[in-house]
C-alpha cells in the first residue's frame, strides 16, 4: 500500500450516492477522489468472487439461499438495489486498477488460492489490502503471497456493540472497559492472522489505544465513520485510514 498521512476509504464505494458494492458506487468513489475503495466479496459455489455483503441473497432475490450455494450463472441476471447488477471481482479490479487502491473485505472462507492467483494475474497484489475477520484465511493468503497486505477486522457485533446502543445507561461503562482490555485481544488476533494492520470500529478507538498499537508498528484503520467531527478527531489520534459511507465527508475533513 502506498503511504499517505490518512488514507480516505470509500466504504463499499460511495453508497450515499449509489447502491453499495456496485460498480456505479465504486466509480463514484473514485471520481470523488478517495485513496482507497473498500468492497465486500463472497465466494460462489463455482469459485467465483462476487461483490456482496450479506451471506443471504433472499433479501432482494427470489432465492432463499446463500451466495455460497449458488453458481455465478444463478446470480448473473439478478439485480440488487436500484437495479444494479452483482459484479464479479475481476470486473471491479479492471475498473479500479490504476485509479485507487483496493481494500477487499473477504466475508467468506475458502478459495484463498483462487483469490491470490487472480490478484497476481491482474498485477494488483501490491495495490490491495485484504481484510477479514477470518484469521486463518488471512494467514493463508500471506503464506501464498507475502506482497499482499492483510488486515484483521474485528466486527462491531463481535463485541455486541449493537446491543450496547440499546442500553444507553450501561453503554459508556462497558465501552470504558472494552477500550482498556481490547489492546491485548487485538495483539493476539494480529499474531494469529499474521496481519499487517488492524481494522477497528471507531467507537473503540482512543488516543491511548492508537498509540499503543503504533508503538508496536501496527497501523490502525477506523470504520465506518459518517460524522465529520469524528473523522477529524480520528485524524488527530493518528489513525492510518478512515472508512466512510460518505466519501465527501472524508474530503471535507
Amino acid at each position: 500500500m502506498k503511504k499517505k498521512q490518512v488514507l480516505r476509504i470509500g466504504h463499499r464505494g460511495a453508497p450515499s450516492h449509489f447502491w453499495e458494492n456496485s460498480i456505479a458506487s465504486i466509480r463514484k468513489a473514485i471520481e470523488m477522489g478517495v485513496d482507497v475503495v473498500e468492497f465486500d466479496i463472497r465466494k460462489t459455489l463455482d469459485d467465483q468472487f462476487v461483490l456482496w455483503h450479506s451471506s443471504r441473497v433472499g433479501r432482494f432475490f427470489d432465492l432463499q439461499s446463500r451466495i455460497a450455494r449458488k453458481r455465478w450463472n444463478d446470480l448473473v441476471h439478478h439485480r440488487a438495489g436500484h437495479g444494479e447488477p452483482i459484479p464479479l471481482l475481476q470486473q471491479v479490479i479492471d475498473v479500479v486498477k490504476g485509479s485507487a487502491l483496493m481494500n477487499i473485505d473477504l466475508k467468506s472462507r475458502g478459495g484463498e488460492e483462487r483469490l491470490v492467483e487472480m490478484l497476481v494475474d491482474k498485477g494488483v497484489e501490491r495495490e490491495v489490502l485484504i481484510s477479514s475477520h477470518h484469521a486463518k484465511s488471512l494467514r493463508k493468503i500471506k503464506e501464498l503471497e507475502p506482497n499482499i497486505h492483510t488486515g484483521i477486522s474485528l466486527p462491531k457485533d463481535f463485541f455486541h456493540l449493537s446491543a450496547l446502543e440499546r442500553i444507553a445507561p450501561l453503554r459508556w461503562a462497558i465501552l470504558f472497559v472494552l477500550r482498556r482490555t481490547i489492546r491485548f485481544f487485538v495483539l493476539r488476533q494480529i499474531e494469529k492472522a499474521r496481519a499487517d494492520v488492524v481494522m477497528l470500529y471507531y467507537k473503540l478507538l482512543t488516543p491511548g489505544l492508537v498509540r499503543f498499537l503504533h508503538e508496536r508498528g501496527i497501523p490502525v484503520y477506523a470504520y465506518t465513520v459518517d460524522d465529520i467531527d469524528v473523522i477529524r478527531k480520528l485524524k488527530a489520534m493518528g489513525v492510518h485510514g478512515i472508512a466512510s459511507n460518505h466519501p465527501e465527508m472524508l474530503l471535507q475533513a
